[in-house]
């Protein structure tokens, strides 16, 4: 289940700044605990996830993370943007969230 409408716009758009490659474990989304739900890069302006969770296009989420070493959950607001199968795994998803707001407090994670 691919959803694509406007994805190539979106991904011109959110290209504009350095994703950075990251594995943080989320741990809940709208309130409700994750398991097997992982951040893998990041952005001031979004991120990618995977997860088992039911989630739709142009949903908004809110939903909590840990950030190694860093004493607090961090807490963020975003968009489902586009969403897609993981081939290789049954049940799982790609997720693409664009933030409400922008986090340039993110550029923190840029580990070059």
């Amino acid at each position: 289940m691919g959803v694509s409408s406007g994805r190539d716009q979106v991904n011109k758009e959110r290209r504009r700044l350095r994703r950075y490659s990251v594995r943080f474990q989320v741990t809940s989304i709208n309130g409700t605990p994750c398991v097997d739900t992982f951040i893998f890069d990041i952005s001031p302006l979004g991120l990618r996830m995977e997860t088992p969770a039911t989630i739709s296009p142009l949903d908004t989420v809110e939903m909590k993370f840990l950030v190694p070493g860093e004493a607090r959950e961090t807490r963020i607001a975003g968009e489902v943007v586009w969403l897609e199968k993981k081939p290789e795994v049954l049940g799982i998803f790609i997720i693409g969230i664009a933030f409400l707001k922008p986090q340039w407090g993110f550029i923190r994670f840029d580990h070059r």
